[in-house]
């Protein structure tokens, strides 16, 4: 599936977006299976996911575009699976991406991964999206220990721009935060506990 296409082939399907929150420490990731997801900052959790990584930026560098084992080894490839995996990635240079909001022909990135794997799943014509481990707040789901600061600038990036352009230009499909407990209040929260897809 060329990446730049945005050719929209989950057209009124559901789709799961994986965050890297602590509250999927104990997610029992199998209910995922044969659905239709977008990983980020958890791969290989879900087997059949497609993974969107860290490469938003417009001015990320293009020399890693040309260099195929830093590119595996740095956690960003923007949208892999086994067709696209190959050992030239020369669609790095041509993706279209904005510093901040949702598009109809490009990747905004709002300084995180997140809002991109939404974006792209909107462009692909996902009707219903569901954001898992959008906790915005407290470690990741490995441990790792991330800025308050940091969350703040993103839940504000989320509420001002990406919410907007949701209302804006998407309003057609529906977006909601399977935790209960997130600090992002700009899309409709359920609890996790036991939610089912």
């Amino acid at each position: 599936m060329p990446y730049g296409n945005f050719k929209p082939e989950w057209t009124g399907k559901d789709c799961f977006i994986i965050g890297g929150g602590c509250s999927l420490k104990q997610f029992n990731f199998d209910i995922l299976k044969g659905k239709t997801v977008l990983s980020v900052n958890n791969h290989g959790r879900v087997k059949t996911a497609i993974y969107y990584g860290d490469i938003g930026r417009p001015e990320y560098p293009n020399e890693l575009a040309n260099n195929k084992a830093a590119l595996e080894a740095s956690r960003v490839p923007v949208y892999v699976n086994s067709e696209a995996l190959q050992a030239d990635y020369p669609w790095l240079r041509s993706v279209l991406h904005r510093e901040v909001g949702l598009h109809t022909d490009a990747i905004g990135w709002n300084e995180t991964s997140g809002a991109g794997a939404i974006n792209l799943a909107l462009l692909h014509g996902a009707k219903k999206l569901y954001l898992l481990g959008f906790d915005m707040q407290g470690d990741g789901i490995n441990g790792e220990k991330i800025s308050e600061h940091w969350f703040t600038i993103i839940t504000w990036l989320f509420s001002r721009y990406v919410y907007r352009d949701w209302k804006k230009k998407f309003s057609d499909r529906e977006i909601i935060n399977v935790t209960d407990s997130s600090r992002l209040d700009c899309f409709p929260k359920i609890a996790l506990k036991g939610w089912k897809p």
